[in-house]
């Protein structure tokens, strides 16, 4: 997520074991994906925040599985428009 100053933490080691006791590493991967491919996450809101904390992705089930769905969504979007101009 570009933060080369961050530092893994307690508490991010806590979130990261527990999102690798409740999910596969591809999950996790995946939902840290979903969250950089979320534009308001990486900063494009009103604040101009980045949101994209490990512990607010591996918060809780929620947060994890909405960040999966963005990254598949996001996939799954990339895929057609590659079909798409294959075809042009």
């Amino acid at each position: 997520m570009e933060r080369p100053r961050a530092k893994l933490d307690m508490n991010r080691q806590q979130r990261l074991r527990w999102a690798l006791l409740n999910y596969t590493e591809e999950e996790c991967e995946q939902a840290i994906r979903g969250c950089a491919a979320s534009d308001w996450h990486m900063g494009v809101n009103s604040r101009g925040r980045k949101y994209d904390d490990i512990e607010l992705i591996f918060r809780d089930s929620s947060h994890v599985e909405q960040f999966i769905d963005n990254h598949l969504k996001a996939e799954t979007a990339n895929q057609e428009l590659a079909e798409w101009l294959e075809d042009q």
